[in-house]
């Protein structure tokens, strides 16, 4: 995010961090996982989808970059791949691996395009959701990829762009059983994509607020890792290195960092763009998720981290954050993730669960955590990822200043870019009111952002200016 900034009055104060209302905001995400929502309008008939991705109605709702570099190339895709080896593929005849990767990337792709032209055309309330969650991924992406952020912000000097330059990521609303995820450029690519997809469960189309939290997660994380050739592996081997060196006791600690680099760097990347309330809220959101206190066993096979050190790890990159407010917020995040410890298990990667002591488990987690934020990385030409994004005392300044708007009941002024707001800075505004004691009703603040982050939407030339090109 590129902060314009002249018209703030800084704010030296720190402001108390209240996350007394969090249970109720957890109970939020309950309630809407509860709700039988299901948007999905991907067909396996071959005839019936190829209409309807060719339809004016679904060309005529993007911008003609996304046409061009899109849908074209994706009808273009299914087209030389014919209706016998689409049958095949979905009929379970083919069972190779590729056919599994395009049994499920393939939906996703047709939801993003067939999901934005069907609530034009028939669900207001469904479109503005999705123009709010699309206008969320732009920021995000433009925070870590677009050309004015790649900028040092310790030395001033340009970071080199992406080796994969593409355009901020469609959106949809994905199947009911799965959660937040992201089909990278590296995946997309493989269609001909120039955009990755981030999917949200549909129960989040109207509620569970901590929800949207994740989304940082997925674009701030996945999607920028992917989009530089070499830096998660660069990542893999030097967190790999360091908790070798330091925990040789438990030498398969070194391999579980590295196994879970991805999903370790997104939750940190995502934290540095997003700032400390994409931390409390991803403990929220866990706990609604699965129904209780965070766990403290760790998966075989699962990339993902122990959910409890996913929490510690946000404690500690919000300590590491540059504003002022950041001890007093990781207090509050360890605090509450604290309630939670128990005796934590992590796999070996061979099918084996060790209990490691919790001081080791949570100092190897905080490690990796330092390494992915603060090593300098030849595929950054030696920057590192909090030289792109970091959260700054202007961003919390942002925040509050929106959070008063919600309070007050106002909208948000037409003229929001030379206050210097971004899509980041109202879903955190929304979340943080929403986890104080004296809050009003959840779904207040899930409406007012929605409402918010269409206005920035309606004003975004990502999304209206149709002479835009992909160079």
């Amino acid at each position: 995010m590129k902060l314009c900034l002249a018209s703030i009055a800084l704010i030296s104060s720190v402001f108390a961090v209240d996350i007394s209302n969090l249970s109720t905001c957890t109970d939020d995400i309950v309630q809407a996982l509860s709700q039988d929502v299901n948007v999905e309008l991907f067909t396996q008939d071959y005839g019936s989808l190829m209409n309807e991705l060719s339809a004016n109605a679904v060309r005529s709702s993007f911008p003609a970059t996304y046409q061009q570099e899109v849908l074209d190339p994706f009808v273009g895709y299914l087209n030389n791949m014919g209706e016998a080896n689409f049958t095949s593929i979905f009929n379970g005849q083919s069972n190779d691996d590729l056919a599994a990767f395009l049994k499920e990337i393939i939906p996703d792709i047709s939801d993003a395009l067939l999901q934005k032209a069907s609530f034009q055309t028939n669900d207001a309330a469904n479109q503005k959701s999705t123009n709010a969650f699309e206008e969320m991924v732009s920021d995000l992406y433009d925070g870590f990829l677009s050309k004015e952020d790649r900028v040092s912000n310790e030395t001033g000097m340009p970071i080199k762009l992406p080796d994969r330059q593409f355009l901020p990521p469609l959106v949809k609303w994905g199947n009911p059983d799965a959660g937040p995820y992201t089909w990278p450029i590296d995946d997309t690519a493989q269609l001909n994509l120039q955009s990755a997809v981030v999917s949200l469960p549909p129960a989040h189309l109207k509620g569970g607020l901590l929800a949207w939290a994740a989304l940082p997660h997925e674009t701030g994380g996945h999607d920028i890792l992917h989009a530089d050739t070499g830096l998660l592996d660069e990542l893999g081997d030097i967190v790999y290195n360091a908790v070798h060196a330091k925990f040789h006791s438990y030498n398969f600690l070194a391999d579980y960092w590295k196994s879970c680099i991805d999903e370790t760097a997104s939750d940190c990347a995502g934290l540095l763009n997003a700032g400390p309330v994409a931390g409390i809220s991803l403990v929220g959101y866990f706990r609604g998720l699965i129904g209780g206190p965070l766990r403290n066993d760790g998966s075989p096979g699962d990339p993902h981290p122990v959910d409890i050190l996913r929490g510690f790890i946000a404690a500690h990159v919000v300590s590491k954050l540059s504003f002022s407010g950041a001890n007093d917020w990781a207090d509050t995040i360890r605090n509450e993730v604290s309630k939670d410890l128990q005796i934590i298990h992590i796999p070996d990667g061979k099918g084996t669960s060790h209990r490691v002591p919790n001081q080791i488990a949570i100092q190897s987690a905080e490690l990796t955590a330092d390494l992915i934020i603060n090593s300098k990385l030849k595929a950054l030409d030696g920057h590192s990822l909090k030289e792109i994004q970091d959260w700054t005392d202007q961003d919390q300044n942002i925040v509050e200043e929106i959070a008063g708007l919600f309070r007050d009941g106002k909208d948000l002024s037409d003229d929001f870019r030379n206050n210097g707001y971004y899509a980041a800075h109202v879903v955190a505004a929304a979340i943080q009111e929403a986890l104080k004691a004296d809050a009003a009703p959840v779904q207040t603040y899930f409406d007012r952002m929605v409402d918010f982050l269409n206005t920035m939407y309606e004003f975004d030339n990502v999304w209206t200016d149709t002479s835009l090109n992909s160079n």
